[in-house]
C-alpha cells in the first residue's frame, strides 16, 4: 500500500473508532426507548408520567452527542492529516475548530455552531482527505424526520411551554431520523474507504426503513412557562430527570460494570443529563425574567437584562440568575461561589466538554473519580436551583396578561 493510502487509512480508522463508541451509546439509548414504548410503566410510587419522556430525551441527547462528537472528530482529523495528504484547509477553519472545546476554565465557545451546522462543516472537509466531495442530502423523507428531531431537541433545551419538555414527537420520528443520520455517517466512511486500494475494512451502508413523513401538529392550548403551575412543574421535571439519570447509571452498571460498555453509557449519560438540567434551567429562568423585564414588571436594571442575554462563565451565570430570581420572585436568599462543590463543578465542566469534543476514544471514558466529581457538581447545582422557588404573592408581577405571549 502506498504511503498516502496508508495515511488515508489511518485517518479513516480514527474516525471509525470514535464513531463506534458514540454509535453504541445511540444503540443502547434506542433499546431503552423502544422497550419503554413497548412496555410503558404503570403509574406507581416509583414511576411517573415523566419516565417515558425522560427516555426519549435521553435518546435525543445521545443522538446529538453522536452528531456533535463525530463532526468534531472528522474536522480534527481533517486538520491533522491535511498537510501530509496535500489538502488545503483555510486558517479560519483551524481557528474555528480550536474554539469548539471552549476554555480550560469552562467558558463557552463563542458562536458555536448547531450540531447540524457542525456536521455540514465536517462533510465539507473530511472527504477532501480522500480526494472526493460529499454533502448531506436533507431533502429525503427520512432526513425530514432527523430535522424534526433536531428541532425537538432545541425546544427541549429552550422550552417556552411545558409540552415542549415532553419531546412528545420524538417517538414517531426516532427510528427513521436516527437511522437516516447513522446511514449518512456509514455511507461517508464507506465512500472514503472506496478511495483506498486494498484496504481490508468491511464497511456497509445500512438500509433505511420505510417511512412517510408527516408534519408535526401544534399543541392547541400549550401550558406556557410564564404561568405559575407549568413553570413549577418544569423545574420539578428537570430535577427529576437528573435523578432518573442516576437510576439509569445504576441499572446500566448492573448489566456489566461501570467501566464496561453499558456502565460507561450510564456514566456519560449522567454527565450529559446534569448539564442538560443546568442549561435548560438557565434557559427557562432567563426566558421568564426577560419576558417580565419586557413588560417592566420586575425591578431589573438594563445591566441585569443584558446579563440574561450574554453567555459567560456558566457558573457565574447560574449564580447571577439564581440570585436575581430569588430577589425578585423568591425568598431573597443569596448565594456566592467558592466552595469544594464549586471546584468539583468546574472540574465536571471539563469532563462535559471532553465528552462533547473528544480527541480520542479514551476521552469518552468516565472514571469512578470523575463520577464522584459529577455528583459533587450536581450538589452544587442543587444548592442554586433551590433558589428558583417562587413566593406566590410575588408571582403576579411576573405573570403575563391573559393571552399575552407563551
Amino acid at each position: 500500500m502506498k504511503r498516502m493510502d496508508r495515511k488515508r487509512l489511518e485517518a479513516l480508522q480514527k474516525g471509525l473508532d470514535m464513531a463506534q463508541v458514540f454509535s453504541k451509546d445511540v444503540e443502547i439509548a434506542s433499546e431503552q426507548l423502544l422497550e419503554i414504548l413497548k412496555n410503558p410503566p404503570k403509574p406507581s410510587r416509583s414511576t411517573t408520567i415523566w419516565d417515558v419522556p425522560y427516555v426519549g430525551k435521553t435518546a435525543l441527547r445521545n443522538l446529538f452527542g453522536h452528531v456533535d462528537g463525530v463532526a468534531y472528530t472528522m474536522r480534527s482529523i481533517a486538520l491533522e492529516f491535511a498537510e501530509e495528504l496535500k489538502v488545503s484547509i483555510p486558517d479560519e477553519e483551524r481557528r474555528a475548530l480550536q474554539e469548539q472545546r471552549g476554555t480550560k476554565d469552562g467558558k463557552p465557545a463563542q458562536n458555536r455552531p448547531s450540531p447540524l451546522e457542525h456536521l455540514k462543516i465536517a462533510f465539507k472537509y473530511f472527504p477532501t482527505l480522500f480526494g472526493i466531495e460529499a454533502e448531506l442530502d436533507l431533502s429525503s423523507e427520512h432526513a425530514k424526520a432527523f430535522l424534526d428531531l433536531a428541532e425537538i431537541r432545541k425546544e427541549i433545551a429552550h422550552p417556552k411551554t411545558l409540552e415542549q419538555l415532553t419531546g412528545k414527537d420524538v417517538y414517531d420520528r426516532w427510528i427513521p431520523g436516527s437511522a437516516w443520520y447513522l446511514a449518512q455517517i456509514s455511507g461517508l466512511f464507506l465512500l472514503c474507504a472506496q478511495q483506498i486500494p486494498d484496504n481490508e475494512l468491511n464497511l456497509q451502508k445500512p438500509e433505511l426503513p420505510d417511512y412517510q413523513h408527516a408534519e408535526r401538529v401544534e399543541v392547541v392550548e400549550p401550558s406556557s412557562l410564564l404561568t405559575l403551575e407549568p413553570l413549577q412543574k418544569a423545574f420539578e421535571v428537570l430535577v427529576g430527570d437528573t435523578s432518573r439519570a442516576m437510576g439509569v447509571s445504576t441499572k446500566m452498571a448492573g448489566k456489566d460494570d461501570l467501566q464496561a460498555t453499558y456502565g460507561q453509557f450510564g456514566l456519560r449519560n449522567l454527565v450529559r443529563t446534569v448539564f442538560s438540567e443546568l442549561e435548560t434551567t438557565l434557559a427557562i429562568t432567563s426566558f421568564v425574567l426577560s419576558s417580565s423585564f419586557g413588560r417592566s414588571e420586575l425591578a431589573l436594571s438594563d445591566e441585569d437584562y443584558e446579563n440574561l442575554r450574554v453567555r459567560g462563565d456558566v457558573d457565574r451565570e447560574l449564580m447571577d440568575v439564581a440570585n436575581l430570581w430569588s430577589m425578585e420572585l423568591g425568598d431573597q436568599t443569596q448565594k456566592a461561589l467558592g466552595s469544594k462543590k464549586w471546584d468539583m463543578f468546574r472540574q465536571a465542566l471539563r469532563i462535559r466538554d471532553r465528552l462533547a469534543h473528544p480527541r480520542s476514544p479514551k476521552d469518552l471514558r468516565v472514571s469512578l473519580d470523575e463520577t464522584s466529581t459529577t455528583l459533587g457538581a450536581q450538589d452544587f447545582l442543587r444548592e442554586f436551583t433551590l433558589l428558583f422557588s417562587i413566593e406566590e404573592e410575588k408571582w403576579p408581577k411576573a405573570a403575563p396578561e391573559p393571552g399575552d405571549g407563551s
